[in-house]
């Protein structure tokens, strides 16, 4: 397993066991962070584009605004 393979919100299988990463330690994260070749999603660019992807399935931005409203 590659360190790109553990990354939040992953299933990782060790075995016959499963385990699904929900958050990270601060130093987790900033290894990410130093590293936006590996990790595009934790670099802006990477998450303007990830929010970019999910706002064209919206009629509006408003609609979009509300739907990440109510989803969380």
């Amino acid at each position: 397993m590659a360190d790109t393979d553990f990354q939040i919100g992953s299933i990782i299988r060790l075995g016959s066991y499963s385990f699904q990463l929900l958050k990270a330690d601060d130093f987790t994260l900033q290894y990410m962070n130093d590293r936006p070749e590996k990790f595009p999603e934790t670099s802006l660019k990477g998450t303007v584009n990830k929010i970019r992807a999910l706002s064209t399935n919206h009629n509006s931005y408003d609609t979009f605004l509300v739907w990440v409203l109510k989803s969380n």
